[in-house]
């Protein structure tokens, strides 16, 4: 049998649950208001809280990982427009701790990043590449801008750039070879079209073919090819499978076999 004790608590209870239930946007309002009257010392008594029970509060979590982040995850569904803006506005209001927090979770991460960024390059390659160009093709006066901008604040950069592929062609063009030869194919070059190095030179690091093996390729004719300018900036220092084919076809005589132009290299 109840006490009279516990029989008072339960209606105070239950008249509590309706009296929220029929004021429930009054409370709201008045929550609102008190938190905009008090919003140093409500944030000041929380990080105080944090700092006291700092332990105690992270072990909570991770015991209840699995049901917040379900919760955080279907609250976030239904209230991503509002949100997206707080976050906006709380980021815009806070760069440097932005900043700050992302360098030392970085730091921190850094290796787990890293091969969790290969991992999703590799399996999302085609998604990515695609992503990346439509971005270009929308901020096309952006990119000029800024790459006019980065030549004027460090001409040395780029002059340096500069002397070094021409040290690398010169380096990687045998001395018997026709030059007549290159420089026509280069004044042929087809309008909108770009001249690429079927087996890339290379520079600093070694191109990869589709297997992953490094190679140079040679300042020749018959590594010489045109590309429209987007399919070779996409190029960048790779092997294509439709390169690797080129090279390996020696019915034409265009084009050489990888064997033959690493020897030719190592000469």
């Amino acid at each position: 049998m109840k006490s009279g004790l516990e029989i008072k608590r339960e209606a105070n209870a239950q008249y509590m649950r309706e009296y929220r239930i029929t004021k429930k946007a009054a409370i709201s309002e008045w929550r609102r208001q008190y938190r905009a009257a008090n919003r140093e010392r409500i944030n000041q008594q929380k990080r105080d809280y944090w700092h006291n029970n700092k332990e105690t509060i992270n072990e909570q979590r991770r015991d209840n990982k699995d049901a917040n982040t379900e919760i955080t995850r279907k609250w976030r569904a239904v209230n991503r427009d509002a949100y997206n803006a707080y976050m906006r506005k709380w980021r815009g209001a806070n760069r440097n701790i932005v900043k700050d927090t992302n360098r030392e979770y970085y730091q921190a991460n850094r290796g787990r990043l890293l091969q969790q960024k290969r991992e999703d390059y590799t399996t999302n390659i085609e998604v990515i590449r695609e992503r990346k160009k439509l971005w270009r093709n929308e901020n096309k006066e952006a990119l000029r801008r800024q790459g006019r901008e980065r030549y004027m604040a460090n001409p040395k950069y780029f002059m340096a750039y500069g002397a070094r592929r021409r040290g690398v062609l010169r380096e990687q063009c045998p001395s018997w070879v026709d030059q007549k030869a290159i420089i026509e194919f280069f004044e042929n070059r087809p309008v909108g079209c770009e001249v690429d190095h079927i087996i890339p030179l290379g520079g600093r690091q070694p191109a990869k073919t589709p297997e992953g093996y490094a190679v140079r390729g040679l300042h020749v004719p018959w590594n010489l090819q045109y590309l429209p300018k987007a399919a070779n900036g996409s190029k960048y220092n790779r092997m294509t499978q439709a390169d690797m084919e080129l090279c390996i076809c020696d019915n034409a005589n265009v084009h050489a076999p990888i064997k033959e132009h690493t020897a030719l290299l190592s000469q």
